[in-house]
């Protein structure tokens, strides 16, 4: 009986190492599992940040496009009118001295 008791006690013992050993495989297998699938998610989440940035450098550099021109047509009006005022102030300064002489000749 002592036989088979031991017998059996090893054999628990032999049970108890293997799924010991099974177990310690299967965390050690989980923690590798949880570090690659770690490492997938930082990549996609570096990878995300990087689209995001170059979408919004195409942003910033559209609006400032969109912006340079309407500061380049405003000063293009600016210039036209300019010249039209001054137009005008050499026509009326024109007129102004043909009425001047007119008056004097008279």
């Amino acid at each position: 009986m002592s036989r088979i008791r031991e017998q059996l006690e090893s054999d628990a013992a032999e049970l108890e190492k293997k799924y010991e050993a099974r177990l310690t495989n299967q965390a050690e297998e989980q923690a590798m599992r949880e570090k690659m699938e770690q490492a997938e998610l930082e990549t996609r989440k570096n990878q995300h940040i990087v689209e995001l940035t170059k979408q919004h450098e195409a942003a910033f550099q559209e609006m400032k496009n969109y912006y340079n021109d309407i500061t380049l047509n405003n000063l293009a009006l600016i210039s036209s009118l300019k010249e039209s005022i001054w137009m005008e102030f050499s026509i009326i300064r024109l007129v102004f001295c043909v009425n001047l002489e007119v008056s004097v000749v008279f």
